[in-house]
Order: C-alpha cells, then sequence, then structure tokens
C-alpha cells in the first residue's frame, strides 16, 4: 500500500535526522489515508524540523474538521502542552471532555494539566472521575500519589507508589518515586526494601541499586549512597562500570556533619581528579544513549562550592576527561557573512535567569541577530517565552530535551557567539552543549556556580564588584570583568509588612533571618550563628527548611544541637513559601544573614528591594561575593563584616540598635538605584561580547 510505503519511508528519514524529508513523505501517505497514527507523525516530523507554527496549524484544522474526536483534541492539547501553554491546553481538554466525557485518555491529560497550573482541586475532579471508570488506571493512580505529596500526605502517597509498583514491578519510575519519598522519610526502609527486591528480581539488581544511590545521594544519606554504588559495581555486567566508578569516588555530601566531613570529601575529590588525567577506557555512543550517567557527574561537581571546596581543578579535570569520552563531532563551519552578528542565548527557566537575564534581554540593543534557545522545564512560572510580546524581534527556539537532538538545534543555528546563562547550575542538559564547539566563541557569566572547568568555554564575564585582586586563578576560562554587575535588574513590588503572627514566629525578641537553601550553611556558619544568639539573649533565629525534605532539616538540627543544644529553642524553622509571602517575611527581619561561603543572589536583591540590612562576609570566590558587590556598587560598607567575629558584632549591632538599623535601612533606600535598572550594565555586557567576538 503506497501510504506504508511513504510511512516507512518518512520514519527512515527521521531516523536519519532529515525531518524535511519526513514532512514530505507523510503528506504523501496522508494522500492515500487519514489514520490518526500518520497525522501524529506529520505533527512531529513538523516539530523536529523547527516549523512549530505549521504543527500548529494542522493539529488546529483536525481538531476544528472533527471536533467529535477526542484523540485529536488530545493531539492539539499535547502540543500547547509542549509549548508551555498551559492554559490553552486546559481549554481544550475541558472543551473535548463536554463531548468525550468518559474518554479517560482525555481525563488524564486534563488532570496533569490542571496539577502544572496549581489547580489541585481541579485535579482531583479529573482523577476522581476516570477512576470511577477503571479503578486500576495505572497513570491516573499515579496521578493520585503526585496529588498526595503536592497536599504533603507523602506517607499516603508512597503507599499508592508502592502498590502501583507491586503490580507493575517492570516499571522502575514507579518504584523511583517511592524511593524519592523514602529515602527522605525513612532511608533505612528504603535500602531494606530494595535488597529484598534486588533478591527478588536479580535482574534489576544493579539497575536498583544505581537509583537508590542517586536518591539516597538527594536525601543527604551519603554512606547509603555509597554502599548501593558499591553493590551496583559489584555486578561485571553492569553497563558504564567506569561512570559509576566515577559516581562512587565524587559522591559528597549536601549537609555535611562537620568541616571533617568536607576535609576528608575535598581530599577524596582531589586523588580522583589526579587519576583521571590517565586516559578514559570508555567511551559515549554515537547517539548519546549512554551519556546519562556521565554527564550526572556534573551534577555533583555544580555543589562543591556549597562545601567551600574550590572547585576549578576537580571540574577541569573532569572538563578534559568530559572532551576525551564524547563522540568526536565535525568542528561547525565558519558563520557565513551577516549584516549582524548572531547572538544565541541558552538559557533555563529557573528563577535566577529569569530575574537577572528578562530585563537584560528587554533592554538589549537590536545590533544583533538574537536568538533564545530554551532549555525544556516543567517548570511554568518563568516563562521566558513571553518576552516575544516585547522584543518580536527575536528568534524563540524552544531546544529538545534529547542531547543529540538540542545539539543539532544549536549546530543549525551557524551561530558566532553562544552566552550560556548557567552552566553547572539547575540541569546538565546546558552543560553538556556547553561541552561542545557549537560556535567560534562561547561565554558564560556570573550566573554560573563559578568556574565550568569546560575546555570549549572560551570567557567567563563578571564584574569588578564581584571579584577580588588576581581571581583570574579560580578560572579556567578567560575572565572578563566589566565594571557594573551585569544585568538589568527590576526590583519586585513592596508588599504591605505583615505581622509575625502570619509566620507563627515569636512576638519579642530581634528576628535574625537567613531566607536560604540549607544546603548554603556551612559547619563554619554554625558558629556565627551561636555567636550571634548569645551575644543577643533575646534573639531568634528563623531558618528555611522544604517539608519534603526533613532529612536535610533533621541533618542541620543534630549540627547545631551537637554544639549549642542550650540554644535550639531559639532556632526556628518556616517553610519554603510563594514569592509575597517569602518578601514579607524578608520584610519582619531586623536583620539578614547572607551564609558564608555561598551567600545570597535574588535574595539579597530582592530584599535591598525591600530596604532589609542584610550582614555580609565576602569570601574567596564569586558565590560568596555578589552580595558584596551589591554593596560595592552602592556604595555601603557597613555591613560588611571582615571576620566572622566582626560579622557577629555587626549582625547583633543592626537588629538590636535601633537607630543603627533605621540609619542602615535609608541609607539602603537612597542607594539602591545604583543596582536596579542599569541601562549601562546592558551596555557594558554588549561591548565585553563584541571584544569576545574580536579577540
Amino acid at each position: 500500500m503506497m501510504w506504508e510505503h511513504h510511512f516507512e519511508a518518512g520514519q527512515a528519514a527521521l531516523e536519519q535526522q532529515r525531518p524535511d524529508l519526513a514532512i514530505l513523505h507523510f503528506q504523501s501517505a496522508l494522500a492515500f489515508s487519514q489514520d490518526t497514527f500518520l497525522h501524529l507523525a506529520l505533527i512531529e516530523a513538523f516539530q523536529q524540523n523547527q516549523q512549530l507554527e505549521d504543527a500548529f496549524l494542522h493539529a488546529q484544522e483536525l481538531y476544528e474538521s472533527n471536533p467529535q474526536n477526542p484523540d485529536f483534541a488530545s493531539i492539539l492539547g499535547d502540543l500547547y502542552r509542549a509549548q508551555g501553554s498551559y492554559f490553552q491546553a486546559a481549554h481544550i481538554y475541558e472543551q473535548a471532555l463536554e463531548i468525550a466525557p468518559q474518554n479517560l485518555t482525555l481525563l488524564q491529560r486534563a488532570a496533569e494539566t490542571a496539577l502544572a497550573l496549581n489547580q489541585l482541586k481541579k485535579a482531583a475532579e479529573y482523577v476522581q472521575t476516570g477512576l470511577s471508570i477503571d479503578a486500576r488506571h495505572l497513570e491516573l493512580r499515579l496521578l493520585v500519589a503526585r496529588l498526595l505529596s503536592e497536599q504533603g500526605d507523602r506517607g499516603e502517597a508512597a503507599e499508592v507508589y508502592k502498590a502501583a509498583y507491586l503490580d507493575h514491578p517492570h516499571r522502575i519510575d514507579i518504584l523511583n518515586q517511592w524511593l524519592k519519598i523514602q529515602a527522605v522519610e525513612n532511608p533505612a526502609e528504603a535500602i531494606q526494601l530494595l535488597i529484598a527486591l534486588a533478591k527478588y528480581r536479580p535482574e534489576y539488581r544493579s539497575t536498583l541499586a544505581v537509583q537508590a544511590a542517586s536518591l539516597l545521594r538527594s536525601a543527604g544519606e551519603v554512606e547509603e549512597a555509597r554502599k548501593s554504588l558499591q553493590l551496583a559495581l559489584e555486578d561485571p555486567t553492569l553497563p558504564d562500570r567506569e561512570a559509576y566508578q566515577h559516581l562512587y569516588h565524587v559522591i559528597s555530601p549536601i549537609i555535611a556533619g562537620d568541616t571533617r566531613e568536607i576535609e576528608a570529601c575535598a581530599s577524596r575529590l582531589r586523588t580522583w581528579a589526579e587519576q583521571l588525567e590517565d586516559a578514559p577506557s570508555s567511551q559515549v555512543e554515537t547517539d548519546l544513549s549512554n551519556l546519562s550517567p556521565y554527564l550526572n557527574i556534573w551534577s555533583i561537581l555544580a555543589t562543591l562550592p556549597y562545601l567551600n571546596i574550590d572547585p576549578r581543578p576537580i571540574r577541569q579535570a573532569y572538563g578534559n576527561y568530559f572532551q576525551q569520552i564524547l563522540p568526536a563531532v565535525s568542528a561547525p563551519p565558519p558563520p557565513p557573512l551577516r549584516e549582524k552578528k548572531r547572538l544565541v542565548f541558552v538559557l533555563y527557566s529557573n528563577s535566577p535567569v529569569y530575574q537577572f537575564m528578562r530585563g537584560t534581554l528587554l533592554k538589549w540593543s537590536t545590533n544583533w541577530d538574537v536568538i533564545l534557545a530554551i532549555i525544556p522545564t516543567a517548570n511554568n512560572f518563568y516563562p521566558l517565552e513571553s518576552l516575544s510580546v516585547q522584543r518580536p524581534d527575536f528568534t524563540y527556539l524552544r531546544l529538545s530535551a534529547h542531547p543529540a537532538k538540542a545539539r543539532q538545534q544549536i549546530e543549525e543555528l551557524h551561530s558566532d557567539l553562544i552566552f550560556f546563562s548557567e552552566v553547572l547550575a539547575d540541569q546538565v542538559l546546558q552543560t553538556f552543549l556547553a561541552s561542545q564547539r557549537l560556535a567560534p566563541v562561547q561565554v558564560t557569566s556570573w550566573l554560573s556556580s563559578g568556574t565550568t572547568g569546560i575546555p570549549t568555554i572560551d570567557y567567563f564575564i563578571s564584574s569588578q564588584h564581584l571579584e577580588q585582586h588576581q581571581a583570574q586563578r579560580f578560572y579556567s576560562e578567560q575572565l572578563i570583568l566589566i565594571e557594573p554587575i551585569p544585568s538589568y535588574i527590576v526590583p519586585p513590588t513592596t508588599p504591605p509588612t505583615p505581622p509575625r503572627s502570619d509566620y507563627g514566629l515569636p512576638e519579642k525578641g530581634a528576628l535574625y533571618i537567613c531566607p536560604h537553601l540549607l544546603l548554603k550553611l556551612h559547619p563554619d556558619f554554625d558558629l556565627a550563628l551561636a555567636g550571634i544568639l548569645e551575644n543577643d539573649p533575646e534573639g531568634v533565629l528563623v531558618l528555611l527548611a522544604r517539608p519534603a525534605l526533613d532529612n536535610l532539616r533533621n541533618k542541620i538540627l543534630a549540627r547545631f544541637e551537637s554544639q549549642f543544644p542550650h540554644l535550639m529553642e531559639r532556632i526556628w524553622f518556616v517553610p519554603t513559601m510563594d514569592s509575597e509571602s517569602f518578601h514579607g517575611l524578608m520584610q519582619i527581619a531586623d536583620v539578614l544573614l547572607d551564609p558564608f561561603y555561598f551567600g545570597g543572589g535574588t535574595t539579597s536583591f530582592e530584599a535591598f528591594a525591600l530596604n532589609v540590612p542584610i550582614i555580609t562576609w565576602p569570601g574567596e570566590r564569586l558565590h560568596g561575593r555578589i552580595t558584596y558587590g551589591f554593596y560595592q556598587q552602592m556604595g555601603i560598607s557597613e555591613l560588611v563584616a571582615l571576620s566572622p567575629e566582626d560579622y557577629v558584632q555587626k549582625a547583633v549591632q543592626t537588629a538590636t540598635d535601633t537607630s543603627f538599623n533605621r540609619a542602615m535601612r535609608q541609607k539602603i533606600a537612597r542607594q539602591k538605584q545604583h543596582i536596579f535598572r542599569q541601562a549601562e550594565a546592558v551596555t557594558a555586557l554588549e561591548q565585553a561580547l563584541n571584544n569576545c567576538l574580536s579577540s
């Protein structure tokens, strides 16, 4: 049959990464048959060929020509979801469910979309309707578990995952969801279950052990994670053994018990890095099918600054090794001559990138051909595509989650310069792309967590306010310093100041608030916190903790209790919260505490927008100097400590001396204009990129 011939040829063209040819074959197949799967294949080919408008038009025509067909509604809704347009997807699913109210696929999609929009009640209604039709529907049962987790019922969620896994023991992903909860709630039970499963399903033994190691490490159980990896390495048939051997050596604590644990970790990492000079015996496959275990090592190396371990020699050693094991690719041809230089920003839609890059991009000059290549994420809170309303002159490209496809998308842009927004921070796909030579010049900046160590990153752009003298020694890239902090920062709006009772905090005593991730609390910082409470007998220390990460909070508490148990009653934890509540919490602080050796960034500029004083002791490297850099740019020195002892003294003075506190807030209010809406920062950054091109 002719349609079969064209369909098979189209599939072959997709495998050969020729979506343009696949489109022609699928269109030819549709001339002979209108089967739904042929339409799906054509839409996929349109997407791979970056013809998103054609994909939407085709799906829209299908839906409008036959609104009674739930498959066509599902296709269009799924397209909207893939582009992050969840409200539009929800509307399509709702319309389709009016016609086909018992369609389980539509109910599942609608529930997933409602969850993405944080509409938990509506999601629950869809799920309940679906389960009333088919109580054993696996994906709907998993949505029940997700809903329970979102509502804080993690124990009940774990039971749902466990029951679902026992019904479907081949679904390791369901087991992983159960482990994510148990590794936090009860690591010992998680280990015992894995041991039992390994005996019951020996063919999954090494797979289970590897997954357990990852989850246990994320719960802060480093030694248990290493035991799991050791179990996996006992399997002589374990694929990519070398990657897991590396992982065994680099796995490091998220919350260290003390400085001795950090020193032991640093020593182990240095020894491992020295051994990487030997030629690797493994290789990443050409199709990148086994890339993941080698890539995941980068996510651990990203956390070294939290432990105050110098990341440069370790990242640089692995960066060189990583280059050797990646499949060889041809060097990109020189970019064609164009009227404007083509600049590609590779962006990840998290809070720091959104806060520091959005304003910068809005103020970017029209002297460039700008493409925003956006890393896929399930997070819909920071929609960088929304820039298109104000900057229609930019090209917007949503990258594939598949590394090989994402690399091809970037290669086909033939850019003059690529700006990687946040290498080694939130995700590893950008790290992989940064490890490829995709443009003649490749740059990152201060949003990355210090040096990348990656030899294909040529320049690191920072500020004179953020770096100390001779800072080049901390970077494998060529360090470029511009005068202003290289971002156009828009301050948040100021909410009304809430009462302390809104947060369940005591009414009396100065509030010393450290509103940062617990992993930023280095053991050396503990003594400063204790010193503050001892010098202010009525003071209250407030820390933030994610309810889902009780195990990490308990590690911090154990550390505190071993050193200063007499102060524990004045240490309070509040849960993480939405932006408005978070800003309100900072407003009621008498003083904010910037942790060393990894301080605040977004949190600091938000606090300064609210005129809240922050005590900081600048570290050696960038990630411990951002609050200090803001103060430098504002011309404020009174709240910058010279030592840990000075940190304690300044914190107590600021919190308890009413007149000094008022004077500092007034000074911040006068001087904060020097860090917000700085158009010259954008100009300086553009000039730095021009200089990179001409070097």
